[in-house]
């Protein structure tokens, strides 16, 4: 009885495809995410081995730096990122006047969108920019618009 020359090495493609155990097995990602490999990708603003954790949350916290505004010298300032609940994407910048949205457009990146607030209860005050996070470095550029007077700020701080 001739065997087909085609018969052992389909045999051996077989037994070793079937003998192969799924890496994504036991794997269980949160959030949406998606086991590869035995690796989970996780949806955008999850983070973590089983995209358990909020993106956001590794950004909360106080950065201490320095601000420039137009044409000046660096004054330290001080800027506080915290939880936000209008989505996962949000942070809430805490000013002294008037708590301000931030929102994460990439994993590192976010803008401060338009926002309108009464200075001292006075002065209508228009603030806009964005910003970048980079391991524990905030760097953020925003339009302070001050009625005739707008002003360019930067800030750059370290979390503590």
């Amino acid at each position: 009885m001739k065997i087909s020359k085609l018969f052992f090495p389909l045999l051996f493609v077989t037994l070793f495809f079937s003998c192969q155990k799924d890496k994504c097995e036991g794997v269980t990602c949160e959030n949406g995410g998606i086991c590869n490999d035995g690796n989970c990708n996780c949806l955008f603003m999850y983070d973590g081995n089983r995209c358990q954790d909020e993106t956001r949350t590794a950004y909360y916290g106080t950065y201490i730096g320095e601000s420039t505004a137009d044409n000046g010298s660096p004054y330290p300032d001080t800027v506080i990122l915290s939880t936000n609940n209008k989505g996962l994407e949000y942070l809430t910048w805490e000013t002294e006047f008037n708590d301000l949205d931030v929102i994460l457009v990439e994993r590192k990146n976010a803008n401060v969108p338009e926002q309108v607030f009464l200075d001292a209860g006075i002065y209508v005050v228009k603030v806009s920019g964005s910003a970048t996070f980079d391991n524990s470095t905030l760097q953020m550029q925003f339009l302070v618009d001050f009625p005739g007077n707008p002003e360019n700020v930067s800030f750059v701080g370290t979390k503590q």
